[in-house]
């Protein structure tokens, strides 16, 4: 039978209690991440070109498989049957990217690992977002009475999953935490 270690002096609480540590660094994070987020000058100047540049993604990739699709700013347009829909905040993924780096952030381990999941990560939710505004833009003309479905319930869980995903995937790779000898 052993003693369990007393804590010392010099242990602080976060370090005593790693569960704790990591959701107030998940906390933290998400909660000022969102708060930039929804600054006007980030708005303006980092999330509607990113929304422009979905936009614009979506209808090269639509030309490449042989669709037709016209982008302007955020506005995805099909040029013969004028439908169209609009990629709007809230459609970036960006929701779905903070929490995973929070998520990252909040694991102990070293930030060369966290910053390669960053970036993996990053481009992972971005692709599959840009599927996400493909689909719903061929769901919109070929079955209208589910795009709302796809648009706020399936591709919402999805993109939230695919972030979930990521995640754990990342974790596989990750080192052991350190952790106190008793």
């Amino acid at each position: 039978m052993s003693r369990a270690r007393s804590p010392s002096a010099g242990d602080s609480l976060l370090a005593q209690r790693p569960m704790l540590r990591f959701f107030l660094v998940f906390g933290l994070f998400t909660v000022v991440a969102f708060g930039i987020e929804v600054l006007p000058w980030v708005d303006s100047r980092v999330i509607n070109p990113m929304l422009r540049g979905i936009t614009e993604a979506a209808a090269i990739s639509i030309r490449l498989f042989g669709g037709q699709a016209e982008s302007v700013h955020n506005i995805l347009t099909h040029p013969g049957s004028l439908f169209a829909i609009r990629v709007s905040n809230g459609c970036s993924g960006i929701e779905a990217v903070i929490l995973l780096w929070a998520g990252m952030a909040a694991y102990p381990t070293h930030w060369r690992y966290k910053m390669i999941g960053f970036a993996v990560g990053l481009v992972a939710i971005m692709v599959v977002n840009l599927a996400r505004i493909v689909s719903l833009f061929y769901i919109g003309q070929l079955a209208p009475h589910w795009f709302d479905w796809a648009h706020l319930y399936a591709w919402e869980v999805l993109i939230l999953l695919d972030g979930v995903l990521i995640y754990f995937g990342w974790l596989r790779f990750m080192p052991p935490p350190h952790r106190a000898a008793p």
